[in-house]
This record gives C-alpha cells, sequence and structure tokens, in this order.
C-alpha cells in the first residue's frame, strides 16, 4: 500500500493515478484521534493489524480524487530525527578523498561508516514540487537521489536480517546539497553535513511504498 499526505493534513492511500481517503476510516474507528499526525498514522499502520485493515476495506468504500488534482506533502513534517549517511556512492566517496586527502571509505567496515551518518533538522524538509530555496553563500549545488527507510516502529540493535520489521515505509527522496566558497579564500568551507541540512534542501518525492499491505 502506498500511502501519502495531502492538502490539509490528510492520510491517503495512492491506488494508480487516484488517492483514497483513509485518515476518516482510522479516526472513526478509534485508531486515530481528530488532527492526527503522519507519525501516527505510520505507528497505527505499522504496529495495530485492525488499523491496516480498516485503511484496506477504506479502499473500497471511500470515494477517490484524482492524484493530480490534490497538493502533495512530505510524508512526514516533525520526524524525531532525520539522519543521513555521508559519502554513501562510490562517486561522492573518490570526489571526498581526492578533495580532503583522507581516509579511503572502501576499506573502513560498517561500524566505522556508522560514525559518518549526521542529523539533519527538520527544517530541510519539504514536499513534492516545493521550492528549495538556495542559500546567496553557495556556488554548487548537488541535486542527489535518496533511498530513505522510515522506522514505524522502536527499535535498538536490530540485526540486518530484521531490519525489514522495523521500517514501515520506503518513500523516495533526495537531497539538494550547497557548497560555500569562503569570502576569504577560494578553498570550498567544510561540509560536513551542512551543505545537505538547510532550509527546504530535503525534497520529497510523491507518495511511499508501505512495507506491509
Amino acid at each position: 500500500m502506498k500511502i501519502c499526505h495531502y492538502n490539509d493534513n490528510q492520510a491517503g492511500a495512492v491506488i494508480g493515478e487516484r488517492v483514497h481517503p483513509i485518515g476518516a476510516a482510522l479516526v472513526a474507528a478509534g485508531h486515530l484521534k481528530p488532527g492526527y499526525s503522519m507519525l501516527e498514522v505510520i505507528d497505527a499502520l505499522a504496529n495495530r493489524p485492525g488499523a491496516m485493515q480498516c485503511a484496506r476495506d477504506a479502499l473500497r468504500s471511500s470515494a477517490s480524487v484524482p492524484l493530480g488534482s490534490v497538493r502533495l506533502l512530505a510524508p512526514i513534517l516533525n520526524p524525531p530525527s532525520l539522519w543521513a549517511a555521508a559519502a554513501n556512492y562510490k562517486a561522492h566517496q573518490a570526489e571526498m578523498l581526492a578533495k580532503s586527502g583522507g581516509a579511503d571509505r572502501s576499506q573502513l567496515g560498517k561500524d566505522d561508516l556508522m560514525a559518518e551518518f549526521f542529523l539533519k533538522p527538520t527544517s530541510s524538509i519539504i514536499g513534492p514540487g516545493d521550492t528549495i530555496v538556495i542559500p546567496r553563500i553557495s556556488n554548487h549545488v548537488d541535486f542527489e537521489a535518496e533511498l530513505c527507510a522510515v522506522i514505524g516502529k522502536r527499535a535498538r540493535r536490530v540485526s540486518e536480517e530484521h531490519a525489514g520489521t522495523s521500517a514501515s515505509a520506503i518513500p523516495g527522496g533526495a537531497t539538494a546539497r550547497t557548497r560555500a566558497t569562503s569570502a576569504r579564500a577560494s578553498t570550498p568551507l567544510p561540509r560536513s553535513g551542512r551543505g545537505s541540512s538547510r532550509r527546504t534542501s530535503c525534497p520529497s518525492r510523491r507518495a511511499r511504498a508501505s512495507t506491509s499491505s
């Protein structure tokens, strides 16, 4: 099931090119309270089988609207934390190695790579098609596709083979990574995740795919 966040903070399910409202049905059945957040929707669908069945039933009973007629919002506006992996693809690793002279990341183990995760502020999150504000200080902008996972269940030290049981959804995302040059020198300023963490630098795609249907 693909769920989306649209219009006035409503929850819906996307089937083909149509959006089926599911939030009102979940509220009526007692799975959500009025004024719910998408975090609460994810928690209900991930942890309560009755809520998932209620959402499936709503697909058959609710009136759908064309996908193109709604304003899609970011899947989650206020996650408790937003973690990002640094240099998680080979071209970026090679670039950082050439420019900084740092360690060859191809030789690092998984525990060492975990140290290269960084936090992004929630102010970086925007919805599909929203405007990315480029800071005046920036002289180079990279647009990067991202694979994202929404952790819908409380978990700690989860093994790789059981990781899928904690991720409740896999949404599409992107990063607009900005680079700045110091006014006093021609060399780039150290990024340390800052270029990927500016306001509006984390646009999202239009829907998410739930890992359990």
